[in-house]
């Protein structure tokens, strides 16, 4: 079941880097994000009120509120919006999965999370395809709205790791599933604040294909999708869900090709086949331990 919720998250979340990237064509960076968190926190509010888990936050579910709220769907979806708005999907998605940068060390150091030798080889391997994407030729250095992107996208990961080692560490009072509405709901207020802020004359164009498109965004790759992720950050220890989240810059990197035409480029194929490489370690390095400890496989 842990498997395919993540199977599930990957493919979702790695197609919608070039749907978010056809959807800022018929709205600015900042509207879109709030279209799609205010659906996502629609549809999922249904979801609970039809399965009869609705619930308000209790005390102990605020830091959460704030680290996957604001944190993660809220000022992580504006930052990530911007860089994306102004950058290739393939430079963008990888820059944010450089999460296992920041949650790796924090989780190893002061959570005592241990690697074995085959995970180990994977998180320095992902590293370094990471830092592959620096490459200095390949930036535009005349391009600042593409250098603050790229900030922005680099920042919105540390955000996400942020919230990924408190979600892993520091357990709510409520489920993920009862609080997922109130951090969209969250994100969608903070999202509201930003778009009027930078964008308050916004300029939209609403056709069959973008109505279809912010609801496909908003309810599945939106509220479900995040849902998940959260989810997994429960499951999983913290430097496998960052490591196994790469998979998402994989699939989104070869649908911005089918859907975009936007072809990679070297430093982004050589960082992806690292990625990959990466990928198949942690996969390769948790089987090895549910092997040495079968009780793991039923976490």
């Amino acid at each position: 079941m842990n498997i395919l919720l993540l199977a599930f998250v990957l493919l979702v979340w790695g197609m919608n880097w070039p749907l978010m990237k056809l959807a800022m064509n018929f709205m600015p960076p900042q509207w879109f994000g709030f279209t799609r968190m205010i659906m996502g926190s629609l549809f999922l509010f249904l979801l609970v009120i039809i399965q009869k888990k609705y619930t308000f936050p209790k005390r102990g579910d605020i830091p959460h509120l704030f680290s996957v709220g604001a944190l993660q769907v809220g000022l992580f979806t504006v930052l990530v919006n911007f860089g994306l708005f102004y950058n290739g999907v393939g430079h963008a998605v990888i820059l944010v999965y450089s999460t296992p940068l920041w949650v790796a060390p924090i989780a190893i150091i002061f959570f005592n999370e241990r690697l074995n030798l085959i995970k180990a080889l994977g998180l320095v391997i992902g590293i370094l395809g990471i830092i592959v994407l620096f490459n200095p030729f390949d930036f535009n250095w005349s391009n600042h709205n593409a250098l603050l992107g790229s900030a922005a996208l680099f920042l919105s990961a540390l955000l996400w790791a942020i919230a990924i080692l408190h979600v892993r560490f520091v357990p709510s009072q409520s489920s993920i599933l009862q609080l997922m509405p109130w951090h969209l709901l969250v994100g969608t207020i903070i999202l509201a604040i930003s778009a009027l802020i930078f964008e308050p004359h916004p300029v939209i164009h609403w056709t069959t294909f973008s109505i279809l498109l912010n609801l496909y965004i908003g309810t599945i790759a939106t509220g479900l999708a995040f849902w998940g992720a959260v989810e997994i950050s429960k499951r999983f220890p913290a430097v496998t869900t960052s490591l196994s989240l790469t998979g998402v810059p994989i699939v989104g990197v070869m649908c911005s090709l089918l859907f975009l035409g936007e072809k990679p480029t070297p430093s982004v194929l050589i960082s992806l086949v690292m990625l990959i490489i990466g990928l198949v370690c942690v996969i390769l390095g948790d089987y090895q331990e549910k092997k040495l400890k079968p009780g793991l496989a039923k976490e």
